[in-house]
């Protein structure tokens, strides 16, 4: 399991990022970080919403608005998130990466963590900040679920904001419903597509991301091959135009990899998208596994699609062409 965990926590990575991104697209769009919107006195309690994609519904807080760019709402005024995200697996499972050794590598400094029943389920409420380009970020998080599936909730937001965002945020998570029985199509409110026939298939939906790997299977262990597509959270800022360069610092940002190795890049068009294709070499920063990394940014507008490929060293030759079948797939909606 813990092996099966490290992809877990690549995928928490891949998340995190975009949502720290977000937070300061929004937090210096021009608007004053420090205005909040007050919650009017006497007013009638907010009853959980449907999140879309998801079978999770969440009490939408004052001042906040449904995201059409991830699974959640967000609060534009000040850049606070709040995130869901379905996984596999055994709750305890997800909530047991959650240690000061292991988010100290990612940036991230664990100051509290504690058991909570969330709808009649078992879970954790989590309370950590990260520092990412050089702007401080609180985090409010729950994990509960069953032996089975896991839901995880991570609202975030300005550090300075703490004072008028925490308890808000704190009511929303903990006052979630789960509705475990609830069919959604993973399909259904993506803005893309991509051909997932080959070896590699369909596994699973985490926020607005599609993960496909070996027999559809999720988590996985180390070298086997993953492929992750998504959309961006945050806006490509247009004021860069060297699509090379911010590929490559994109690529740079995961903090599941390190010794990272360029080997080659080139522009690439895709479905009339122009973008920047990565193969890049380096090794798991948990147990030190050589890796093949596979990465295409396509640049629609203000916006960017990430597909990112995964696997040992070893299997490089095979799966290297597949990576870049699927990504050749991609078709905007």
């Amino acid at each position: 399991m813990k092996q099966k965990l490290l992809f877990i926590g690549l995928v928490l990575s891949f998340i995190l990022i975009s949502l720290t991104e977000e937070t300061t697209k929004n937090c210096f769009a021009g608007q004053n970080p420090t205005q909040t919107t007050p919650a009017t006195e006497n007013a009638p309690k907010a009853q959980p919403i449907a999140i879309t994609g998801t079978k999770v519904n969440l009490v939408k807080p004052e001042g906040f608005i449904e995201s059409t760019n991830f699974p959640g709402f967000q609060q534009n005024t000040t850049g606070a998130t709040i995130v869901v995200t379905e996984f596999p697996g055994a709750y305890t499972d997800v909530a047991s990466g959650f240690t000061v050794e292991n988010l100290k590598p990612r940036g991230m400094n664990l100051i509290s963590k504690e058991k909570v029943s969330i709808d009649s389920y078992e879970g954790f409420l989590i309370k950590f900040t990260q520092n990412a380009n050089g702007q401080d970020y609180g985090k409010l998080a729950v994990i509960f679920g069953d032996a089975k599936e896991s839901i995880f909730i991570i609202a975030s937001f300005p550090v300075e904001l703490e004072k008028d965002l925490s308890n808000v945020l704190k009511d929303s998570l903990i006052n979630a419903k789960w509705d475990r029985k609830k069919e959604v199509d993973p399909f259904a409110d993506l803005s893309f597509s991509v051909n997932g026939n080959g070896p590699l298939k369909f596994a699973k939906r985490l926020q607005a991301n599609l993960l496909y790997s070996q027999g559809g299977k999720f988590p996985v262990e180390v070298e086997t091959p993953i492929f992750v597509v998504g959309k961006s959270i945050s806006e490509f800022p247009t004021a860069t135009t060297d699509y090379k360069v911010f590929s490559e610092g994109r690529l740079n940002q995961s903090a599941e990899n390190k010794n990272i190795m360029i080997l080659s890049g080139e522009p690439i068009t895709i479905d009339n998208l122009n973008g920047y294709e990565i193969v890049a070499s380096g090794n798991d920063s948990a147990t030190n596994t050589p890796v093949l990394i596979y990465q295409v940014l396509l640049f629609s507008d203000k916006d960017y699609f990430i597909m990112q490929g995964l696997a040992g060293i070893k299997a490089k030759d095979q799966f290297l062409e597949e990576f870049k079948k699927i990504a050749r797939s991609f078709k905007k909606k």
